[in-house]
C-alpha cells in the first residue's frame, strides 16, 4: 500500500515538474501581446469614424510594414482622424466641432510593450494615449530618429545602381505641400536591403545641400520652409554616393492674386468725405507690418464682394478697406490697390497692410477676456460665428504674407486687436479667438514679431 502511494505522489510530482517546465518555456503575459504596425485602427470615442496610426518612429519592418513604438505620439502626423472632434468641450464652449486634426493634442503613449525596436519601446494592442483637444498654435515637434544600424552583411550591395527616378506630382507645387517621388529604374537587379537604403538630399544652389532622414523607394517631401517660396530646387535619389547628374527639379511656385477686375471689384468713392490716399513714398519702405482680420458678424464664409459692398454702403469707406482676403477655398483676390493707405485699423493704418480671412472666426464674443488686450476697450456687440479656419485658407493666408514680405520689409505681423491694443483705440473682437489660436505659431513659421 505504501509503495503504492509513494509511486502516486511521484507521478504527481513528475507532473507537476512538466507544467512548470512548460510554463517556463513559454511567453509571460507581456510576452504574448500583439505588436503594433503601421496602418493600425485606432479608437476614440469622440471621432466620427475609427483612425489611422502612421509610423515613422523606426525602419524595422515585418512584411513590408514597420513597427509602431513610443515615438508615434506626435500631434498632426501619426494619429490620423477624418471628420469633425466630438468632445463636449466643444458644445460647452458654443462652439462648432473643429476637424479632429486641427486639435489633436497628445500625451505620451502609456501601457507600452516590452520590445524595443532602434531604441524606443514598441507599442502593443493594449497601447493608449490621451488626447485632450485643442487647437494646436505651434508647428508638429520634431519625429524622433535613430541612425540605421547596418551589420557588414547588410550593407547595400552596390554603388550608385540607381538609373531612374521620377517626381509624381507637377513640377510645381504650392509652399506647405507635398512632393512624391519614386525610384522607377536600376542598373541591376536590386535586393532588398538596396531598396529600403536608397537616400535622398535636396540641393537648393550654392552648395546648399540637405540630407533627409527618410530612406527608401519613395519619398514625400513636404515643403514648408518659407525660403522655398518661388524658389527651385533638385531632389537626388542615391545609394553611397549621390550621381551629379541624376537628379528631379522641383519649382514652389507664387501665389496666384485674382486681381479686382476678375471678381467685379465696384471702382472706389472718392472726392468729398471719402478717403483715399495715394502712397507717394516708396511701397519697400513704407510698409512694416501684416495686420490679419476676418468678417466676422455672423456672417457665413462671405464673398469678397459682400465685404465691399458692407464697407462702401453700411460704414461710408471709399472701398474694401483691406488690401487681400482670403477665401475658405485658398483663393486670395487684390482688395484695395497696394499703393493705396489701408482702412482697416481704426487711427492705426499707417505702414500696415490689411489682410481679411472671409469668415467669422469668433466662437466666444459673449466671454471674452477684454482685459486680456490690454487698452482695448470691445465697442459693439457681435454675434457668434460657426465658421472655422480651413487647410486651404490657413495655407493661402501664410503664402501670401511669405510673398508680401518678398516685396517689403515686414517686420511684424499681427491680430487686428493686438495692433489696436497697442495703439490704444476703441475697436471689435478681430480677428477672431479661432484666428488668435494660431497666431503665435504662423508668426513662428513666418519668423516675424507681435506688433
Amino acid at each position: 500500500m505504501e509503495d503504492q502511494n509513494t509511486s502516486a505522489h511521484d507521478q504527481k510530482l513528475s507532473e507537476k515538474r512538466a507544467e512548470q517546465q512548460q510554463k517556463a518555456s513559454e511567453d509571460s503575459p507581456l510576452e504574448k501581446r500583439e505588436l503594433v504596425m503601421h496602418g493600425a485602427k485606432l479608437k476614440c470615442p469622440y471621432a466620427q469614424a475609427p483612425g489611422e496610426l502612421k509610423v515613422t518612429s523606426n525602419e524595422i519592418n515585418l512584411q513590408d510594414q514597420p513597427f509602431a513604438t513610443k515615438g508615434d505620439g506626435n500631434n498632426m502626423v501619426n494619429l490620423q482622424f477624418k471628420g469633425t472632434c466630438g468632445h463636449p468641450k466643444w458644445p460647452a464652449r458654443k462652439m462648432s466641432p473643429p476637424p479632429c486634426m486641427s486639435v489633436i493634442k497628445l500625451s505620451p503613449w502609456q501601457n507600452l510593450g516590452t520590445t524595443i525596436i532602434q531604441e524606443q519601446t514598441a507599442l502593443v494592442k493594449e497601447s493608449f494615449i490621451n488626447c485632450d483637444p485643442e487647437f494646436n498654435a505651434a508647428t508638429a515637434t520634431p519625429i524622433p530618429k535613430v541612425e540605421r544600424i547596418l551589420t557588414p552583411n547588410s550593407q547595400p550591395s552596390r554603388k550608385n545602381i540607381i538609373k531612374n527616378f521620377e517626381r509624381t506630382t507637377n513640377y510645381e507645387i504650392d509652399l506647405f505641400d507635398t512632393a512624391k517621388f519614386k525610384v522607377t529604374e536600376y542598373q541591376y537587379p536590386p535586393s532588398m536591403e538596396d531598396k529600403k537604403s536608397v537616400d535622398w538630399n535636396i540641393n537648393y544652389g550654392n552648395n546648399d545641400i540637405q540630407e533627409l532622414k527618410d530612406r527608401g523607394e519613395y519619398l514625400n517631401l513636404y515643403v514648408g520652409d518659407k525660403n522655398c517660396y518661388n524658389s527651385e530646387f533638385k531632389v537626388f535619389a542615391y545609394l553611397q554616393k549621390p550621381n551629379e547628374k541624376l537628379y528631379v527639379k522641383v519649382k514652389i511656385k507664387k501665389i496666384n492674386i485674382i486681381p479686382r477686375k476678375d471678381w467685379g471689384a465696384r471702382p472706389p468713392q472718392t472726392g468729398g468725405k471719402y478717403s483715399y490716399e495715394l502712397l507717394k513714398v516708396p511701397l519697400d519702405e513704407y510698409y512694416t507690418t501684416i495686420v490679419i482680420h476676418h468678417s466676422g458678424n455672423a456672417k457665413h464664409f462671405p464673398t469678397v464682394n459682400e465685404i465691399q459692398n458692407e464697407h462702401m454702403d453700411d460704414k461710408g469707406k471709399a472701398d474694401i478697406g483691406y488690401h487681400f482676403a482670403v477665401d475658405k477655398n485658398g483663393k486670395i483676390y487684390e482688395g484695395r490697390p497696394i499703393n493705396i493707405k489701408g482702412a482697416h485699423v481704426d487711427l492705426a493704418n499707417t505702414g500696415k497692410i490689411g489682410i481679411v480671412l472671409l469668415g467669422d472666426l469668433s466662437t466666444d464674443n459673449a466671454g471674452v477676456d477684454k482685459g486680456f488686450w490690454g487698452k482695448i476697450k470691445i465697442n459693439r456687440e457681435e454675434k457668434d460665428g460657426d465658421d472655422y479656419i480651413t487647410d486651404a485658407m490657413e495655407k493661402a493666408v501664410l503664402r501670401l504674407c511669405i510673398h508680401l514680405d518678398q516685396l517689403y520689409k515686414i517686420d511684424h505681423v499681427g491680430g487686428h486687436m493686438e495692433i489696436a491694443a497697442s495703439a490704444g483705440t476703441d475697436e471689435r473682437y478681430c480677428p477672431g479667438n479661432l484666428t488668435m489660436a494660431r497666431m503665435d505659431g504662423w508668426r513662428k513659421i513666418l519668423e516675424k514679431k507681435k506688433p
